[in-house]
């Protein structure tokens, strides 16, 4: 479970939205963004906050609810309508999926600490280098004045408690250190080679793919489950495998630790 921190500090990321902020993995010092809806107009405007490139270095995002808790230190002249979304970007700042808060919250006039629940966030499976992402939408509801809120942010009332758990690994590293035969056929002698390979890491499975873009992808030439780190691992490819008629093959093998990494995430 990891929680981060609304903040006041400039995200690596930006949408050209109304502000562009870092969702911070510790406390900083106590700040505040002020945001404020234009007379007769209300549409919602939206901020975001950011988590840095390569956290939570999680492909594999838990699912549950998300809290966030809003600190209001500036008192609304008229009522400010608040949603929360949470989103999945990839590393390019992309969106790959949103969780949307199905409630509007009324910041009526009142100062304090609001919680919201973004409830059954629910994720399919992304890649290591994805970022959470918050998406702030305020709008105001008197159509017929302005009106601003100023919020806290860098402190513990300002915190995103979510069941994602950030993961401190590497990605392994794959190394093919030999092979029999670079060239194999129907031919009788020249039908297998055994390629050898070691990772950096200890494995919970890997597999040898020709011709692919990433595990799961290409044809499936070697696999297996445990695998310890600096050790050899061998595993034969049969001319029989590689159906894609007499051409050159790229062979590759890819690796998943403990935490879920794969060695192509």
């Amino acid at each position: 479970m990891a929680t981060f921190y609304l903040s006041n500090a400039d995200a690596s990321y930006s949408n050209g939205y109304y502000f562009d902020k870092l969702l911070s993995l510790t406390t900083l010092p106590a700040d505040s963004i002020t945001v404020t809806a234009p007379n007769k107009d209300t549409n919602f405007y939206h901020g975001f906050f950011y988590t840095e490139a390569g956290i939570p270095n999680n492909p594999h995002w838990e699912d549950g609810v998300i809290n966030v808790e809003i600190n209001v230190t500036t008192v609304p002249a008229k009522d400010t309508a608040i949603t929360m979304s949470i989103q999945r970007r990839n590393s390019n700042g992309v969106l790959q999926e949103e969780n949307q808060d199905d409630s509007t919250y009324y910041i009526s006039q009142g100062t304090g600490v609001y919680k919201m629940g973004i409830y059954n966030c629910t994720w399919t499976a992304g890649d290591a280098g994805d970022i959470l992402v918050v998406r702030f939408s305020y709008k105001n509801v008197d159509e017929h004045s302005s009106n601003s809120m100023t919020f806290e942010t860098g402190t513990i009332d300002a915190e995103v408690i979510t069941p994602i758990s950030i993961i401190t690994s590497n990605l392994p590293t794959i190394n093919i250190v030999g092979y029999t035969k670079d060239k194999i056929s129907d031919e009788v002698g020249y039908q297998t080679s055994t390629v050898t390979f070691q990772s950096d890491q200890d494995l919970v499975e890997w597999e040898a793919r020709a011709d692919g873009t990433g595990h799961g992808s290409g044809l499936l030439v070697g696999s297996g489950g445990s695998v310890t780190a600096n050790t050899d691992v061998t595993f034969d490819v049969d001319y029989t495998e590689l159906t894609q008629g007499d051409k050159t093959y790229q062979i590759n093998v890819y690796g998943k630790n403990s935490d879920g990494l794969w060695s192509d995430s």
